[in-house]
């Protein structure tokens, strides 16, 4: 990723929070007939020497079969948007301002029914406790069958926030502005 000082996350927890935040990523991992991706669900948990990420493929998806013993890379978007050149005070080209994580690693496959049932436990509970009538994963054998978890070791993370840093402040106050009054994105922006 190529990430000028200036777009740097500034610090290992931004870095987190973004794919808290948007923890549905797309897992790439090169294989000997090409890039294998998968969009998935993660968990993000944290320990004294870092994080690491958690999730299952269905069990049809060959891709959970290509992933021993390679780096694969996670990659995460945040808010993103276009902004126009009409919004600076100075002239300017069009860009798009964005937040995204590339995490690299190995993945360690969780096949126990344990663990199984916990990852799904895991992300049904995030993903439920807003809900009016929060469901309550039960599975029986056959469905965790069906499946099959893993653990993503992180080796390297890197993290990019495009937002304007690198303009001058007048620039960024006026998109600011606009990026106030547009869409839920734009003001995440």
């Amino acid at each position: 990723m190529y990430v000028p000082s200036y777009f740097c996350p500034p610090d290992q927890q931004a870095l987190i929070n973004l794919i808290r935040n948007n923890s549905f990523g797309v897992m790439i991992t090169p294989t000997d007939s090409g890039q294998v991706a998968t969009h998935l669900p993660f968990l993000l948990e944290q320990n004294d020497s870092g994080f690491f990420l958690k999730g299952h493929f269905a069990k049809a998806n060959n891709h959970w079969q290509k992933i021993a013993d390679k780096e694969s890379l996670i990659i995460f978007q945040g808010a993103h948007c276009y902004i126009s050149p009409n919004w600076y005070a100075s002239p300017q080209v069009p860009t798009w301002n964005y937040t995204a994580a590339h995490i690299y690693g190995t993945t360690e496959i969780l096949n126990a029914r344990d663990d199984k049932h916990n990852i799904v436990l895991e992300l049904s509970d995030i993903h439920e406790k807003t809900l009016p009538d929060p469901w309550i994963p039960d599975y029986d054998d056959a469905l965790l069958d069906a499946i099959v978890g893993f653990k993503f070791v992180v080796s390297r993370a890197e993290g990019k926030y495009k937002l304007s840093q690198n303009k001058p402040e007048q620039d960024r106050r006026s998109a600011i502005k606009i990026l106030q009054a547009g869409s839920e994105n734009e003001q995440e922006i």
